[in-house]
């Protein structure tokens, strides 16, 4: 006999058949509500790892570019040291090709 048997006063079997199946959908849906109740535990924990994860891929990225910019910066002042010197280069070695009309250096 339930809690709500006492407050009946109507003993048919009509109501005993409502209360009961109304019995089972609520010890039903308790189950539904404990099992809710974990996913959403499990969903939380999946979300901070995942927040977590997120915090890691943004700081690696953040040292990346800040790498990226470092090797940048140095390959720009290796092309311009090389193309100063290359020019250097160019002026003391053969500026006597340049003054002549004559096409190349060998003799025709």
């Amino acid at each position: 006999m339930g809690l709500l048997d006492l407050f009946l006063t109507d003993n048919s079997v009509a109501v005993k058949k409502v209360l009961s199946t109304q019995q089972a959908k609520i010890v039903e849906l308790e189950d539904t509500i404990k099992m809710l109740k974990s996913e959403i535990q499990e969903i939380k924990e999946r979300f901070s790892e995942m927040a977590s994860l997120v915090t890691y891929i943004a700081a690696a990225q953040q040292q990346m570019a800040s790498d990226m910019t470092i090797i940048y910066e140095s390959v720009q002042e290796v092309g311009t040291a090389l193309q100063v010197e290359s020019q250097e280069s160019d002026d003391k070695y053969f500026t006597w090709r340049w003054n002549h009309d004559d096409d190349d250096d060998l003799p025709n």
